[in-house]
């Protein structure tokens, strides 16, 4: 299964970036075997790429809800049909 796994490094002042390196990148291999990574850069990034790469089956979202709704919204310009999968690692987290 074709996955992308999207992180936002700067989401909850930087953890984000700190836990995909430390141990989440190794865990979503363990689980889930090979992946593309995309690491944003600016906001509107994730909604960008992810709307031009439209051909994965599964997304999984590393950050907040910023992070999660740029994903969603990339999704939906690029119709994508894929399944998302959400870690939470924002401030907020209210819908991730």
């Amino acid at each position: 299964m074709k996955t992308l796994v999207v992180v936002n490094p700067n989401a909850s002042h930087g953890e984000a970036g700190r836990d995909f390196e430390n141990s989440i990148s190794t865990m979503i291999r363990e689980e889930i075997g090979d992946y593309e990574l995309h690491v944003t850069t600016c906001p509107g990034d994730a909604m960008d790429y992810v709307s031009r790469n439209s051909d994965y089956e599964r997304i999984i979202s590393v950050g907040g809800d910023g992070t999660l709704n740029e994903v969603v919204n990339g999704m939906i310009v690029g119709k994508s049909g894929a399944s998302v999968g959400i870690i939470a690692i924002g401030s907020g987290n209210d819908f991730s």
